[in-house]
């Protein structure tokens, strides 16, 4: 009875027509804001890649932290390091080199001395290793360290720069550095393109 009722009641249907009418107007204008939005997204992801594709000397700029206990060292190797148009934060040991990565996300390679005061170069490159796992770390070695300077490339050391280090190691070591700032860069667009797919499943 009751059910006749309300299904013979124009105001009531009249009202539930009007209801349905505006949720799908609410869901076409959602959707129309998700759309806009993601092409938002879009153009500036394509603007992004095409930017990464044309090199220019800001997106080649490289922050670089150097750790070191020879004040003498750290002055020649920041010179030679601002000649490739590189930033230059200076460490006395790896306690600050540490300190430095966990405060600063921005640093696109670290080059460590392996022998240094109050914390080495090989357990601020097990540090690094754990909280910044794809941040590029080349070792200081001298002549008397060969095993510790093995240890530290299966560790995760990308290259090492032997002392005393010439002009020619300098420049390949920041070119690597740079090519592998590019793969990030690249990867984290990547990586924000397929969470723009993902969303677009939804």
């Amino acid at each position: 009875m009751l059910k006749g009722t309300v299904g013979s009641n124009p105001t009531l249907s009249a009202t539930s027509v009007n209801f349905s009418a505006r949720s799908q107007n609410n869901i076409s204008r959602l959707r129309a804001i998700i759309f806009r939005e993601a092409a938002i997204f879009m153009d500036t992801t394509n603007e992004v890649a095409s930017a990464q594709e044309v090199p220019n000397v800001e997106s080649d700029k490289l922050l670089i932290l150097i750790a070191d206990d020879s004040r003498l060292l750290r002055k020649k190797l920041h010179e030679e390091l601002t000649r490739h148009d590189c930033e230059v934060i200076e460490a006395v040991n790896g306690k600050e080199a540490i300190t430095f990565v966990l405060e600063r996300g921005d640093i696109d390679g670290v080059i460590l001395d392996i022998v240094m005061p109050i914390v080495g170069g090989i357990e601020a490159l097990e540090f690094i290793r754990e909280v910044a796992p794809d941040l590029p770390v080349v070792m200081l070695s001298s002549m008397n360290t060969p095993q510790k300077l093995m240890k530290c490339l299966k560790m995760g050391a990308i290259d090492f720069i032997q002392k005393p280090y010439t002009r020619e190691q300098i420049a390949r070591t920041i070119d690597r550095l740079r090519k592998l700032k590019v793969k990030r860069q690249a990867k984290a667009t990547e990586a924000a393109a397929n969470e723009f797919d993902d969303f677009d499943e939804l």
